[in-house]
């Protein structure tokens, strides 16, 4: 384990970057960055970099841990014994390279800051019944850090499970607004058409906070690419590490040197847009929460500020597996996943458990960089949608299981306009009674909301220890288009969205 001595000594040996001439990029007005990637063979080693107070990225595919470092960084890392190699010689003249701008517009190709607002009130104006936009803070500079609430009777508090996702705590992480704006249109383009999208309207409150940090959004844009974070006295905080829940707790898991890139401020919530994030949570119920960075592929959640786990570590891991089936990120605890944090968000929303309920959050980490080639933005987008759909289903509460539900003799192909069956294998486990609606979903684009199946177990009381079969059917219709559909049944209570076992089969229509 990496001392706080010698994380003290390491720290004092560090290269000072404030105040000393340093080689220029091939951009003109920009310091020579290079992307490094570093060999730290152990737990202490990558900690030793941390108190260093490198700007430390990410891992490559080789286990490397990658940062943005200047000479004096790669002379001083060297000198210590790291083995690394220079991935890109310049990062600002890659940046020229790759996307025609610099040191103004830098966001051509994503949605800047104006943008985001004007998309929010048009996504009010066209969804007016399930989108409401509101101011819910106002940052350093005086830009108001906005919310958008997705719901049916979404004017009303209705007690549904509350669901937040938010974006750009990370000023040079564009691709994170991106994904959250893509959430936020397909599940307000999908009302009353996809299944999937209207159940999840109808049965949840979802809050989506697309720019957290909207002043360093507007420098990157504006004057540098690769700024972090917000615009706290020329030099910035990093909002992600100005939470109150274990501010401060070590000096490798965030840094007290204003220039340093994980700089946590002067004390926790000094910010106002983490006051604003915390005044917003503490005002609602959320009980589940996505906190949107780039980059890494990666599923993270608490601890951060330790090399320990939280008493629902099976939980926090059991939805970032499923989550991760769909796209490959790898998951885990923070600190051991990737490197230790304090002050840090989603530590906070799991953390602190006097003011509010505990939240179940999670940092995705998308990409391979902060800039991708245009490209392959809508890639990356992509990749996080079912995740995060599922995840907003499964806010639904931890009754998913208690009620196993196993479709049986299940067809591989169904005519049109014929009859089509299955068993639906069901057990309760909950050790209690419980009244369950049971229904299935259609999932084609061609199909109406309601799917093909008529439901025939609606409000039916499954007993405790109920270990049954009932046979599920209905007519596909005659007009049904061709092709491969998949039958998805659930079991749960759908006042509440709450879903208690669900199973799916694929069958071919024709």
């Amino acid at each position: 384990m990496w001392t706080p001595l010698a994380a003290l000594a390491a720290l004092s040996a560090a290269p000072l970057i404030a105040g000393i001439t340093s080689p220029e990029s091939a951009e003109p007005g920009f310091p020579l960055v290079s992307k490094v990637a570093i060999e730290a063979s152990s737990s202490s080693r990558l900690d030793q970099l941390l108190a260093g107070g490198l700007d430390l990225t990410a891992f490559d595919a080789q286990g490397r841990i990658e940062g943005l470092l200047r000479p004096a960084d790669i002379a001083w890392a060297r000198e210590l014994g790291f083995e690394l190699e220079v991935v890109v010689e310049d990062v600002y003249a890659d940046f020229y390279r790759r996307h025609g701008a610099i040191a103004g517009n830098n966001l051509s190709g994503y949605s800047d800051y104006q943008q985001n607002v004007d998309e929010l009130v048009a996504l009010e104006a066209a969804h007016p019944t399930i989108a409401q936009s509101d101011v819910i803070g106002v940052s350093l500079e005086g830009r108001g850090i906005y919310a958008l609430k997705i719901s049916d009777n979404v004017a009303t508090n209705e007690p549904e499970p509350e669901v937040l996702l938010m974006a750009i705590h990370h000023a040079r992480e564009p691709v994170s607004n991106e994904t959250v704006l893509e959430l936020s249109r397909r599940l307000l383009g999908g009302y009353g058409s996809d299944p999937e999208m209207t159940f999840l309207v109808n049965h949840r409150e979802i809050w989506i906070i697309p720019i957290v940090n909207p002043d360093g959004y507007v420098y990157v844009d504006d004057s540098d690419p690769m700024w972090r974070k917000n615009r706290r006295g020329g030099y910035g905080v990093d909002i992600n590490r100005n939470y109150g829940f274990q501010w401060g707790y070590d000096n490798w898991g965030s840094s007290p040197s204003t220039w340093d890139e994980t700089y946590r401020g002067a004390f926790a919530w000094s910010e106002p847009e983490t006051q604003t994030i915390h005044n917003f949570v503490t005002g609602h119920d959320i009980k589940y929460a996505l906190s949107f960075h780039t980059y890494g592929d990666l599923y993270l959640y608490p601890w951060g500020y330790y090399y320990g786990t939280t008493p629902d570590n099976t939980h926090f891991r059991d939805i970032a597996q499923t989550m991760a089936a769909d796209n490959n990120y790898t998951y885990g605890p923070t600190s051991s996943t990737l490197y230790l944090v304090n002050g840090e968000c989603t530590d906070w929303l799991y953390g602190e458990q006097s003011t509010k309920e505990k939240i179940f959050g999670y940092t995705v980490e998308i990409g391979d960089w902060f800039w991708p080639s245009p490209g392959e933005i809508p890639g990356l987008v992509e990749e996080n949608m079912a995740p995060t759909f599922y995840f907003i289903e499964q806010a639904g509460g931890l009754h998913d299981g208690d009620v196993p539900l196993e479709l049986l003799d299940t067809p591989t192909t169904i005519d049109r306009g014929a009859r089509v069956e299955w068993d639906a294998h069901v057990r309760n486990v909950a050790g209690e009674d419980l009244s369950a609606d049971s229904w299935v979903l259609v999932t084609s684009t061609s199909l109406p909301s309601e799917g093909v199946i008529k439901v025939l177990a609606e409000s039916r009381l499954i007993p405790s220890g109920y270990d049954g079969t009932v046979r599920v059917g209905g007519l596909m219709p005659l007009s049904a288009p061709t092709g491969s559909y998949t039958f998805a049944q659930r079991i749960g209570d759908r006042a509440t969205g709450e879903i208690y076992g669900e199973d799916a089969f694929v069958a071919e229509v024709r």
